[in-house]
């Protein structure tokens, strides 16, 4: 992987996420913090585009994504190849018939929601919590007047729920361990 210094390093790289094996992935991959490589020397970098096997079997779910930089030709390739090295790491036993079909994702985004509606969460849930987290980024904005900020507390009061508050508390503790402590100072302004 190369970035901005164009300093090679080696990254981890998930192409294949069985939560029945290890189910700490399952909270990195939605924390959004699998496939990500940051350079060690400049600090920059990102997620990494590759395609990706995600399996539960408590819930019975195995879908793919596959990125399209890949050739529509070699998508059915890759599929095919990701789902046997699950099979092959499989007990007999283990295996079931939902493995055979895994559901395909146009979009890393598409299968991360497909995999919180598996745990029950609602797109109407997800909806709201985007909401709360755009309100927490305008409530930033605004902490530098003060009249608006109040304008933005009056226009948004319904917003203000239990779960905000403990968002709100997520993305400082988050800020915090991350070592931003500017932005853990602001979001504990907020």
């Amino acid at each position: 992987m190369l970035f901005r210094s164009n300093t090679p390093f080696p990254t981890q790289l998930f192409t294949i996420v069985d939560v029945g094996q290890d189910p700490v992935l399952k909270n990195v991959l939605l924390q959004g913090q699998l496939n990500v490589a940051v350079c060690p020397r400049c600090g920059s970098g990102g997620g990494l585009t590759t395609p990706m096997l995600y399996h539960d079997p408590e819930h019975q779910f195995l879908g793919v994504y596959v990125p399209e930089q890949v050739a529509v030709r070699e998508q059915q390739k890759v599929i095919g190849d990701l789902s046997k090295r699950l099979m092959d790491g499989l007990p007999q036993e283990d295996r079931r018939g939902y493995m055979l079909t895994p559901k395909q994702f146009l979009s890393y985004q598409s299968m991360l929601e497909a995999i919180l509606e598996n745990e029950g969460i609602t797109r109407e849930m997800m909806d709201k919590q985007r909401r709360q987290l755009q309100l927490i980024e305008q409530g930033l904005v605004a902490l530098q007047d003060p009249e608006g900020l109040r304008l933005l507390a009056k226009e948004s009061d319904a917003d203000f729920d239990d779960q905000f508050f403990s968002l709100l508390n997520m993305v400082t503790e988050s800020a915090a361990s991350g070592g931003d402590a500017e932005a853990a100072r602001e979001l504990l302004e907020l």
